[in-house]
């Protein structure tokens, strides 16, 4: 996809966040429930668009010897996944999250919202050592995948740092 394309499928995206603001809310409303709702259903709907990627997830939280995610990125990466979301978001259906999910990637707090559910993840005392430690390379990972993309700034994460301690 070229720029132009880029830049135009964007202009699409928030045209949908524009006239679907109520579908939005709900989106949002799930990505940040306590039970993980909406994470849940993004990771369906990978494992949807790219089968390999439950067997890859399965293995990844089975292995405590890699702090590392690239490998989990690179099933997503060679799979055609970008190419499949844009196809779903290009077909309309009721059913599919993946207009309000890009619409949260691109215009929501929705690298926030994914370090402050991973964080509360780790507090929770129901929650194995283990899995806190795969949840906590997993926001570590996010902050630096949204600096290395463009959609945060080193800034952004300090200033979300500052808000998060005045609350």
């Amino acid at each position: 996809m070229g720029q132009q394309e880029y830049d135009n499928f964007k202009r699409l995206i928030k045209e949908w966040l524009d006239s679907h603001p109520d579908e939005y809310a709900d989106f949002v409303e799930e990505m940040n429930d306590k039970k993980f709702k909406g994470f849940f259903n993004i990771f369906n709907t990978a494992v949807r668009l790219v089968p390999k990627y439950k067997e890859a997830a399965r293995k990844r939280i089975g292995d405590d010897r890699n702090p590392d995610f690239e490998e989990l990125e690179n099933v997503l990466l060679q799979s055609d996944l970008a190419e499949k979301i844009v196809n779903e978001f290009h077909t309309p259906n009721k059913r599919s999250i993946v207009p309000a999910m890009l619409a949260w990637l691109y215009y929501g707090r929705s690298y926030e919202c994914m370090v402050e559910q991973g964080e509360e993840l780790t507090k929770r005392k129901d929650i194995p050592t283990l899995y806190k430690w795969l949840v906590s390379g997993m926001v570590k990972f996010i902050i630096r995948k949204s600096i290395a993309n463009g959609m945060r700034t080193k800034e952004d994460w300090q200033v979300f740092r500052k808000q998060q301690k005045a609350i």
